[in-house]
């Protein structure tokens, strides 16, 4: 499309896709670097609060949903709570 509004007269439509391909390519990103995160923390115990979040967006928001077992949260936190002392 670049080259063609280079060469010629521009596409129809040309800033609309543009602003597309653009929101594409940032939804893309922001995905990558959550999918990145996830890879960087395997094995570790920051590697559950990933598993267990749900990230979703409706027009102008976005949410995060974290949802894990009781007993698993309980021994996460003591285990935090026995190094701390």
């Amino acid at each position: 499309m670049a080259a063609m509004a280079l060469l010629g007269p521009r596409p129809r439509g040309l800033a609309v896709r543009s602003v597309i391909v653009s929101l594409m390519l940032a939804v893309a990103l922001y995905s990558g670097v959550i999918v990145l995160g996830r890879i960087a923390k395997r094995g570790q115990d920051e590697e559950v609060y990933y598993n267990h979040s749900e990230v979703s967006s409706n027009e102008k928001e976005v949410s995060v949903k974290f949802s894990m077992a009781r007993s698993e949260m309980g021994q996460l936190l003591s285990k935090y709570s026995e190094e701390k002392k």
